[in-house]
């Protein structure tokens, strides 16, 4: 693999849109964790997707025989774009459980001809991701983030502006399900948004100009979550110390 690197120069305009979003989640988040109003709605972890570097081509998708799929076969390779189809037909039907089936089958024939780490594998887990938010399987869309974060990861080094742009949805996945305390796991997501946010870092300062801003607007995110961190640890350890001082007074006053 090449080390050469390449100063790139993103639209400001596509910076802005995350600002907005990371910043809006990370700052409600952190009033959610003292206790106070939310002045704004949460986003919804559903516009996660909406950063998806291949939303635009998984909205125009193809119905011809989309209900008629022809009889699976792991081995053909053919097979992934019209079971591709025929799952994305289902979701726009709002049938995701179904849907889930069939592009389960895509990414297991991409993997049997591809191998495990192949590029074309990025659009099929989005749109799984997709019908497993529909569903509200949180540990599933979870998990497959966390499996399209190594495949990023095993594809693109550190010197590939494809890396930090794939690596954006799952920072922000990871941010808003710590904004709303998604499955009571809060400081795990916080733990793993810091932890993106940081390789997200390496890679601009190794892509970008020194003085893009998206390079500030990282830093400022680490700080964020490092802040949320502590809050979250010392908010814990008070609550506990508070436990144990009310088992205490119990305890004394079953003596007395």
């Amino acid at each position: 693999m090449s080390m050469s690197c390449k100063v790139v120069y993103l639209p400001k305009s596509t910076l802005e849109i995350e600002r907005k979003s990371c910043w809006s989640a990370l700052f409600n988040g952190l009033k959610l964790l003292l206790g106070a109003t939310l002045l704004a709605a949460p986003i919804s972890i559903a516009s996660a997707q909406d950063f998806s570097p291949n939303t635009s081509a998984q909205s125009q998708v193809q119905t011809r025989d989309a209900s008629t799929p022809t009889p699976y076969n792991p081995f053909d390779a053919k097979q992934i774009e019209s079971l591709l189809d025929h799952g994305r037909h289902l979701q726009e039907e709002g049938k995701h459980t179904e849907a889930l089936a069939i592009l389960d089958k895509a990414w297991q024939v991409n993997r049997i001809n591809y191998g495990l780490y192949h590029e074309s594998q990025l659009s099929i887990l989005e749109s799984i991701i997709d019908s497993q938010i529909e569903l509200a399987d949180w540990q599933g869309a979870n998990d497959r983030y966390d499996y399209l974060e190594q495949l990023y990861r095993r594809l693109y080094d550190k010197n590939d502006s494809r890396l930090e742009q794939g690596l954006r949805l799952i920072s922000l996945w990871h941010v808003n399900a710590a904004n709303i305390d998604l499955e009571g796991k809060r400081i795990n997501h916080l733990r793993k948004a810091r932890q993106v946010f940081k390789l997200r870092l390496e890679v601009a300062e190794l892509t970008l100009a020194a003085d893009h801003p998206k390079i500030d607007f990282l830093r400022e995110s680490i700080a964020i979550s490092e802040q949320q961190l502590y809050l979250a640890s010392s908010l814990n350890q008070e609550i506990s110390r508070s436990h144990s001082r009310a088992r205490r007074d119990r305890l004394l006053a079953g003596i007395d």
